[in-house]
């Protein structure tokens, strides 16, 4: 058996636990992707949220760690009604009232949203976060220039 081959036979058996786990942790979820990259839509509860990645574990592997998250804790993450990682409901600065306090618009506005839960949304790496918040930060100064 070559290394190729083993490494595919390896991820195979590893992707198969994957959904094991998952079916054990989730009431629900469905799956699509290839090519361009995996997306599953896992429901905990009444909360529905979506995993996208480059491979299909890696997708897995995210909706996993969530849910383990959530078990341990025993308490709904809320994710539209002043979410944990945007401040939550006791926070004195949650980050749409700072948006919309200081009207700042789409671009601020994300760039805000994106610095203030940096780190702090289960499974969210702290710098994609940060390179999302200078990505609008760079778009909207661009902007300004073109004017």
């Amino acid at each position: 058996m070559t290394t190729a081959q083993k490494i595919n036979e390896e991820t195979k058996n590893l992707t198969e636990l994957a959904y094991r786990e998952l079916d054990g942790l989730v009431s629900r979820y469905t799956t699509w992707g290839g090519g361009e990259g995996y997306t599953i839509k896992v429901c905990y509860g009444n909360v529905e949220e979506i995993f996208r990645d480059e491979t299909e574990l890696g997708a897995l592997r995210k909706a996993i760690l969530v849910a383990r998250y959530l078990q341990e804790d025993h308490e709904e993450y809320e994710i539209v009604d002043h979410p944990q990682h945007y401040g939550g409901a006791s926070a004195k600065h949650e980050a749409i009232s700072v948006i919309e306090e200081w009207n700042l618009g789409f671009h601020l506005g994300n760039v805000v949203k994106y610095i203030s839960r940096a780190g702090k949304k289960p499974d969210q790496n702290t710098i994609d976060d940060l390179k999302k918040a200078k990505w609008y930060l760079e778009r909207y100064i661009q902007n300004l220039e073109d004017k």
